[in-house]
């Protein structure tokens, strides 16, 4: 995703972004804007309409960058 605009009158008010923490996490790293989430999930066949045959996949992550030069600040919100 890139976000080409961003103006506010308001000086104070600051673009904002986020991810949502996987479920059952089991990996998470953070260093500047960039942040990782990792976990197992379990994938459905999609024409399996009962949900009998299930995939369990170890790492399927979530990540955004948001580069250095933006001056980004992580704040986690539960």
């Amino acid at each position: 995703m890139n976000f080409s605009k961003f103006k506010s009158e308001n000086p104070e008010i600051k673009f904002g972004c986020g991810i949502r923490k996987r479920p059952s996490e089991t990996f998470f790293y953070q260093k500047g804007g960039m942040m990782v989430s990792i976990s197992p999930e379990e994938i459905r066949n999609p024409d399996d309409v009962d949900g009998i045959r299930k995939l369990v996949v170890d790492f399927v992550d979530t990540a955004m960058v948001v580069k250095d030069r933006y001056n980004p600040e992580y704040h986690f919100l539960p």
